[in-house]
């Protein structure tokens, strides 16, 4: 199985299951996000097996954020898909949060029975918003942590793909969708994701939550997607 990070995922088994969540950590992210791993709490005790993984990392022997683009994260994504089909699960789940929904359209959904959408974002002009280019010509994104992140130049055109054409790849999905915006955050992207994908598909809306889905509002979205989940499981 090859993955990006050496020591880069947490596969949380419980007694007796039928079903795996892959879950699929947001832009400048890591699996160790606190939303992360109350997220992994809440399936266990359901009766759901987990899988996290890191993208990236910040260990000497991990590959950086500035080495990735798209490509390389849809292959990594395919890289858990493979593994996961051979753990002999009834259905597998496959959740994302925020931009790296973009590279979960691309994926092989051979293996997968359901698809969820946390406020998933697709803007490229949105994402561009937050780029900037320094002296020496490299790209940088801004994130809410204040911090600056240097990406690769492959990935900086991967934002200036066109957005539909993330749009038109959805269309091509032909397994259940479930989309959660946060009202406060991307919700004209939600409704195009929506729009796009096919049946049967649900659009649910999170009130007041931010992008990050902190506090009350994260209890919130575990119980919205456990719903949806329990509907083809």
């Amino acid at each position: 199985m090859k993955f990006s990070v050496g020591n880069s995922y947490t596969y949380s088994e419980v007694a007796n299951p039928k079903w795996l969540i892959i879950f699929v950590h947001w832009l400048t992210s890591s699996k160790d996000e606190k939303m992360f791993i109350h997220w992994e709490q809440y399936f266990n005790k359901n009766g759901y097996s987990t899988f996290r993984f890191n993208l990236y990392g910040d260990w000497l022997r991990d590959r950086k954020l500035n080495e990735v683009c798209l490509q390389d994260n849809i292959d990594d994504i395919n890289s858990v898909l493979e593994y996961a089909s051979w753990l002999w699960y009834k259905s597998i789940f496959l959740v994302w949060h925020s931009y790296w929904g973009i590279a979960n359209l691309y994926v092989n959904h051979s293996s997968v029975t359901w698809l969820l959408m946390w406020d998933s974002s697709i803007w490229w002009k949105w994402l561009l918003q937050d780029v900037y280019e320094d002296w020496n010509w490299w790209h940088y994104i801004n994130r809410w942590d204040w911090c600056k992140y240097l990406i690769s130049e492959k990935w900086y055109e991967d934002f200036l793909i066109p957005s539909k054409k993330y749009l038109e790849k959805i269309s091509e999905i032909q397994i259940p969708v479930l989309v959660i915006w946060a009202e406060n955050w991307l919700a004209d992207v939600a409704r195009k994701y929506y729009d796009y994908a096919n049946e049967p598909k649900e659009l649910n809306i999170i009130l007041w939550a931010d992008h990050r889905f902190l506090d009350w509002w994260m209890d919130e979205l575990f119980v919205k997607s456990l719903a949806w989940i329990q509907k083809f499981s």
